[in-house]
């Protein structure tokens, strides 16, 4: 070997090797670090999301108890007045949860507040009479958050009786693209997504854009899919 191809060996093993062996463990040191900041502001927005949401659940708690104790909603639903019923929803129901009454046999007598979810285009959801059921029947509860309450004769006796109940008020938080946006707020910009695996229902939801303008996936029957994102 000439001396002219030594010295270029060593060039190469010496400068070549070295500054490419630096370069490449300089920037698995940058890499690491940027996936520990991008994990830390996950977390962050996770704990802030997760912070609203429980105020959000804990104000469907508190309308639930407020009008399980409304005299007005009990006299309607002791005269099993579903117009009366509607009535005092309308008067007491927040605008951003949906507030639903529904009769012993589980019939939606009256609902009132966020009553028309906005999820991404092409998701379904099971009728509200099934959602609002007291066993979770269908796979598109997660959709609706919620809280209930028994409405009960007032000194029927034995209280625990079929015979003395008269309904089921409800408060529960839709988890579409509106509920989303609102949980985002001081997330640091995370974008939010809400996957559900229910397909099966024929009744289409109205749409929300997401933030970056995109169109809703599509997925084959039964697979699971975003239904709301921010």
């Amino acid at each position: 070997m000439s001396l002219r191809a030594r010295l270029t060996l060593f060039f190469v093993i010496i400068v070549v090797l070295s500054v490419t062996a630096v370069t490449a463990y300089g920037w698995q040191v940058v890499a690491r670090s940027t996936q520990r900041q991008v994990r830390s502001e996950l977390e962050l927005a996770r704990r802030s999301a997760a912070v609203a949401f429980t105020a959000r659940v804990e104000r469907a708690h508190e309308a639930v108890a407020t009008l399980a104790r409304d005299p007005a909603l009990l006299q309607a639903m002791s005269a099993r007045d579903a117009a009366q019923v509607r009535a005092v929803l309308r008067r007491q129901a927040p605008t951003d949860l949906l507030v639903a009454v529904t009769a012993p046999d589980h019939r939606v007598l009256g609902r009132a507040g966020h009553t028309n979810p906005g999820f991404l285009p092409g998701v379904q959801r099971a009728p509200l009479g099934m959602v609002l059921a007291p066993k979770r029947r269908v796979r598109s509860w997660p959709m609706l958050q919620r809280h209930s309450a028994d409405l009960r004769a007032r000194g029927c006796r034995p209280a625990g009786s079929r015979r003395c109940l008269l309904g089921t008020v409800t408060a529960g938080i839709w988890m579409d693209s509106q509920e989303l946006q609102r949980l985002a707020r001081g997330t640091l910009d995370a974008d939010l997504t809400l996957v559900i695996g229910d397909t099966r229902w024929p009744a289409p939801s109205a749409a929300s854009p997401s933030a970056t303008g995109s169109r809703g996936p599509t997925a084959p029957a039964g697979a699971s899919w975003p239904a709301a994102r921010w």
